[in-house]
């Protein structure tokens, strides 16, 4: 509901009924349900993002630290879960922030072993459409149910936020059969910014405004004014001054 207004935004039905309080952490909702099942939805709109089926009932409300959510389950076990794919530089270390001439990778993990997956790039609040992908690339998943470093889009890079889908029972759409290790993959956004200038774009500009001075100064620098000096006795410059006069 609206804070302010009470007005309805939206709802989402999970299996059962709900005793825990939601969680809200990073556009994310996670609420338990007596169905067995952690849920998280997406806070502006509602949109199911990914679920977990635990033993027995979630009474418990989610806790969530460090990038994980944390929640107890009538099964007598406590459950933590950690973001299922991130974006990544070529050698596999966590990168959110890209240079427009950086290539964007993508990892992950919980995965079907040896399934094969397509990675969508999306951007940020466009609906979840794979034609709304700016960039997409298709991984096999290996024997630890990993998705390894993946090339997913080269430069040059657009400028924006955007989000990662992996549609991982490869049917074209993004829905509850996109799962990992019994879980659905979330969205999870990667920003592409411009960063400081390289020292490249440094010296081109020095050179750029090395070149431009010259005909800068030609342009706008005022002539230079004309002098002729005359050496006249005092009767000579009474003659020239009557003769300029008339």
């Amino acid at each position: 509901m609206d804070a302010v207004t009470g007005e309805h935004v939206w709802n989402y039905t999970t299996g059962s009924g709900i005793h825990s309080t939601p969680a809200v952490a990073d556009g994310k909702v996670y609420v338990g349900s007596t169905d067995g099942k952690v849920y998280c939805l997406n806070a502006i709109t509602g949109a199911y993002v990914w679920s977990y089926r635990t033993g027995d009932g979630v009474f418990s409300s989610p806790a969530v630290a460090n990038g994980k959510v944390y929640v107890g389950s009538d099964d007598h076990r406590v459950y933590a879960f950690a973001t299922p794919v991130w974006s990544t530089d070529s050698v596999g270390n966590p990168k959110t922030t890209f240079d427009l001439t950086d290539n964007v990778y993508v990892s992950g993990q919980g995965f079907t072993v040896g399934a094969s997956v397509t990675v969508y790039l999306i951007p940020d609040g466009a609906d979840a459409l794979p034609t709304n992908a700016v960039a997409i690339a298709s991984a096999m998943i290996n024997s630890t149910g990993s998705l390894p470093v993946t090339l997913v889009w080269s430069q040059p890079l657009t400028l924006g936020e955007y989000d990662i889908w992996v549609d991982a029972n490869q049917n074209g759409v993004f829905d509850e059969g996109d799962i990992w290790a019994n879980q659905s993959v979330g969205i999870y956004a990667l920003n592409v910014i411009p960063e400081f200038p390289t020292l490249s774009s440094i010296l081109i500009i020095l050179i750029t405004l090395a070149t431009a001075a010259p005909a800068y100064k030609q342009k706008f620098s005022r002539p230079e004014k004309s002098t002729t000096t005359l050496n006249l006795d005092k009767k000579q410059r009474k003659t020239f001054f009557l003769q300029t006069c008339f």
